[in-house]
């Protein structure tokens, strides 16, 4: 089939201008010099959007921008708002949409909503874990200690994997309730599965988790950098394990759920199981991953990552609006 046409005023027979607006960081680490190479290929020309000059040239844009009230740079706040403001440039993933994610609240609260619509549950074994603003911590009934504090707000920097553990409301207190939302801390055997989606590509990897905490609880609070605990995949968790603990017509489910209700279609969800109970509980999820498992795990490598952001391109553009699939291809990695 013909790729259709740039739409945004460059001529008829202009390539698609596809924006990509990511940090330095994820430009690099996702290679997305290489992207541009692959496209270019494939009569796709990728612009990287660094300012409004840019990306008035652009048709299209995939981004990974935070709400324009949450940047801190005036130029990127700048950019934002062009973005919230263009009318002739089509966001494969909407903003607002993208935006919710950059709040944990939000997006719990999102995903929770109740509604009729195609794939609008979860496997009969899995959850949301509870999530409540902290400052409402200590009238719930909902929660027992310990319970795990995570930012509620975040901001693409290590504050957003800073985390603290905390075992009476005497901790709780002594923090900021407002920056805080609060969720059971559920004994896990220290596995987190992690369930990338790009697309109709579903990878589940595993990451070395927080520890089992079993009483006496400690006295003092424990604080923590997820991101230093979860940079390991665990010698036990193998592929062959993972699909026991969390089968493919699972992450199919979970995928088809996140993606329908949340209107994205590249993310990342991370799930744990309780210990005692085996139930598995989502407990966060993430707009437009590094893939970083399925890139250095599996076999696939940049070729197949970029392969299926390139079909993704391909059906916004050929299908303008539609953000999902109902058919999933399962890798354990």
């Amino acid at each position: 089939m013909e790729m259709p046409k740039a739409v945004n005023g460059h001529g008829k027979n202009s390539k698609p201008r596809i924006g990509i607006c990511v940090t330095k960081k994820k430009w690099c680490s996702m290679n997305f010099t290489q992207f541009q190479d692959f496209c270019h290929e494939r009569n796709i020309e990728i612009i990287r959007v660094s300012d409004p000059e840019t990306l008035r040239k652009c048709d299209y844009l995939l981004h990974k921008l935070k709400p324009p009230s949450e940047i801190d740079a005036n130029e990127d706040a700048n950019l934002a708002m062009q973005i919230l403001k263009a009318k002739n440039i089509h966001n494969i993933n909407a903003y607002e949409d993208c935006c919710v994610l950059f709040d944990r609240l939000r997006t719990f609260q999102k995903l929770s909503i109740s509604g009729n619509f195609p794939g609008n549950f979860l496997p009969e074994n899995c959850s949301f874990i509870t999530t409540i603003k902290a400052e409402s911590a200590r009238d719930s009934h909902q929660l027992q200690f310990p319970l795990i504090c995570k930012r509620t707000i975040l901001t693409g920097t290590n504050l957003d994997h800073s985390m603290v553990i905390v075992f009476n409301q005497e901790q709780l207190s002594k923090l900021d309730r407002e920056t805080f939302i609060v969720q059971q801390f559920i004994n896990h055997d220290g596995l987190l599965i992690k369930v990338s989606v790009i697309g109709d590509q579903v990878f589940v990897s595993s990451r070395t988790s927080i520890k089992c905490i079993k009483q006496p609880f400690p006295t003092e609070e424990i604080h923590l950098l997820t991101s230093q605990i979860s940079k390991q995949t665990p010698e036990h968790a193998s592929p062959q394990l993972l699909s026991c603990l969390l089968p493919e017509d699972s992450a199919a489910q979970i995928a088809n759920y996140v993606s329908r209700r949340l209107r994205l279609n590249l993310f990342g969800v991370d799930i744990i199981q309780d210990s005692t109970s085996g139930r598995s509980y989502i407990v966060d999820v993430n707009y437009f991953p590094g893939y970083s498992d399925a890139i250095a795990d599996a076999d696939f490598g940049y070729d197949f990552i970029h392969s299926q952001l390139h079909s993704i391109i391909k059906n916004c553009l050929e299908n303008p609006g539609q953000k999902w699939t109902d058919r999933f291809e399962i890798h354990y990695v």
